[in-house]
């Protein structure tokens, strides 16, 4: 999987509502992120995510397991070379 990057999630902006919830702004390499469509889990600050060549961003661990098995783009069903 040679043509894959990966990155850490980051923290763009961080605010905290009238009700006193926090709102988080995160992106990946300059993408805004916020669940992985793998495993339907939000994304942290400094998690490693993967980057597929079609611009899809997931979790790198569920990137992996997926891989395993399926060699497409759980998003946009491009191969994955």
């Amino acid at each position: 999987m040679s043509n894959l990057a990966v990155a850490r999630v980051e923290l763009l902006s961080r605010r905290t509502t009238k009700e006193g919830k926090i709102k988080q702004k995160l992106g990946v390499a300059g993408v805004r992120v916020d669940k992985c469509t793998i495993c339907l889990n939000q994304f942290r600050p400094l998690q490693e995510a993967c980057i597929f060549p079609c611009l899809h961003i997931f979790h790198e661990s569920c990137a992996l397991q997926l891989l395993r098995s399926v060699k497409n783009c759980p998003s946009c069903r491009q191969p994955i070379a």
